[in-house]
């Protein structure tokens, strides 16, 4: 296998090919829990380089996120990096789920997403602020709400699982007696989950919507 990892790792220095780049970082997101651990710095260094590239596929750049989760979430939590650029990226990177027309190239999609999301907000659930977290509730129930009814119940499952693993969110959805509701307005225009107010909002607009234009099933799992 470290072979196979060395013939990745000539690919991604040398050859700026959009072709071989294209198996080879899915190769890497498949078996990045392989990786030994003198690859971590390199491959995250270089995954940093690729993620942002407007030329690559959303999926792959999808790819390069999950890699360097798989490491981090590892041996490599030891590694001397800050994943918030990732963070970021990944944030910017729901918005474009709904430009792809393909059903079976979006379900792609978002079944990375989710598998990298899972990564970065569940298992890294003591590393985060709570703000982060509300971000990417906020933007990913957004987004269902314009997406066919498979993709948005993939998503729908997928911020269940965030309030599951972070209790706290259960704000987002609590009534304020006091004030009428959440005060605040989120940033949706905001590309940096940190500073986009999330937790100054709620997201009762978004579940109402995903319950009056959805099917049965995304509106009995929204209850």
């Amino acid at each position: 296998m470290k072979h196979v990892f060395q013939c990745y790792f000539s690919v991604l220095k040398r050859v700026p090919n959009v072709a071989l780049l294209e198996p080879v970082l899915e190769g890497l997101s498949k078996f990045a829990h392989l990786l030994g651990v003198e690859f971590f710095e390199d491959i995250v260094l270089t995954m940093e380089g690729l993620v942002d590239k407007e030329n690559l596929r959303l999926l792959d750049r999808l790819y390069c996120i999950n890699t360097v989760f798989v490491i981090l979430s590892g041996e490599g939590q030891l590694l001397n990096v800050d994943p918030s650029r990732f963070y970021r990226s990944v944030y910017r990177l729901i918005n474009q789920l709904p430009f792809e027309k393909r059903p079976e190239a979006r379900q792609k999609q978002i079944t990375m997403m989710a598998k990298a999301l899972d990564l970065m907000i569940n298992e890294r659930r003591k590393q985060l602020p709570l703000s982060r977290v509300a971000a990417f509730v906020k933007r990913l129930l957004g987004v269902a709400t314009v997406l066919d009814d498979i993709s948005a119940l993939c998503l729908v499952a997928l911020v269940r699982s965030f309030f599951i693993a972070h209790s706290k969110l259960v704000q987002l959805v609590e009534e304020d007696d006091a004030e009428g509701g959440a005060v605040g307005v989120f940033r949706a225009d905001i590309d940096d989950p940190d500073v986009s107010n999330a937790l100054g909002s709620s997201v009762r607009p978004e579940l109402k919507m995903l319950t009056r234009v959805r099917e049965k099933a995304i509106r009995s799992f929204n209850s």
